[in-house]
């Protein structure tokens, strides 16, 4: 995976956190604080087909995996160089935020569940992904990783960016 980790001096970050988050069902959301996403058919195929999906204030993210997995948000001022070399899958999303505070999770809203703090706002996502080809066939182990980045910029529809070859993934 290609290090996009920020410098102490490097203005540009608005939060970065690693994070364990479960990836309950193959998939785990990426949303306000406040949202209540509305995870239709349309947006469990779409998080199935394409590993990405998006309603008001939430943006699905599909996973190798169900189980707990590292990811990284990363919320800069400016987009990322997107040298899509390294990476398995990305995509792209767009992603309201009108309470300040971002949660990566499934579905757990639980006090203890990181919240980070971010300027309310439209913003662009990419998802990378990598380490699909070590996944084992009962997509139980493997050392997949995702780094979830955003910008204050435009809404994006759902589209995927770079396609792993060999989606769905089976299990």
């Amino acid at each position: 995976m290609p290090d996009q980790s920020p410098t102490s001096a490097d203005e540009t970050w608005l939060a970065y956190v690693e994070l364990d988050v479960f990836a309950d069902y193959g998939s785990f959301l990426v949303q306000d604080d406040t949202a209540s996403p509305d995870t239709t058919r349309a947006f469990i195929t779409d998080l199935m087909n394409n590993l990405v999906a998006a309603t008001d204030g939430a943006i699905g993210v599909g996973t190798a995996r169900r189980r707990t997995l590292p990811v990284i948000l990363d919320v800069r001022t400016t987009p990322p160089d997107d040298n899509l070399d390294g990476w398995d899958h990305v995509t792209e999303a767009g992603l309201r935020i009108t309470s300040g505070r971002i949660v990566v999770s499934k579905l757990d809203y639980r006090p203890t569940t990181p919240r980070t703090a971010v300027p309310p706002g439209n913003y662009t996502a990419h998802t990378y992904a990598t380490g699909f080809d070590t996944i084992s066939d009962d997509r139980i182990h493997g050392d997949d990783t995702y780094h979830v980045v955003l910008w204050p910029g435009p809404r994006a529809e759902p589209h995927v960016l770079k396609r792993y070859p060999h989606l769905p993934i089976p299990g």
